[in-house]
């Protein structure tokens, strides 16, 4: 995974939206790949039976957002690196 890029709870759902608010930026492509955080948690953890941000923050131990943007991005990244350091240690 490379240090750029666009990480997201749900990557096409933000992709969407981020086009139809840009204005003129939204007939722009984005060029920074898009690293969906749900497929991979949903690959680590397939007994959960929720996959929500607050769900997933607390099974693995990250503070609950309260959706506030910074918070989001925490357990995001949170759930991102203990689902990839799951799913990676199968391999």
């Amino acid at each position: 995974m490379t240090s750029k890029g666009k990480r997201g709870y749900i990557g096409g759902y933000e992709q969407r939206i981020s086009r139809k608010s840009g204005g003129t930026l939204s007939k722009k492509k984005f060029s920074n790949p898009v690293h969906d955080t749900l497929p991979m948690a949903r690959r680590a953890w397939p007994f959960l039976g929720s996959y929500k941000l607050s769900v997933l923050a607390e099974h693995v131990g990250a503070p609950v957002p309260a959706h506030r943007g910074l918070a989001d991005v925490k357990a995001t990244l949170a759930v991102l690196l203990a689902a990839r350091k799951k799913t990676t240690s199968f391999i």
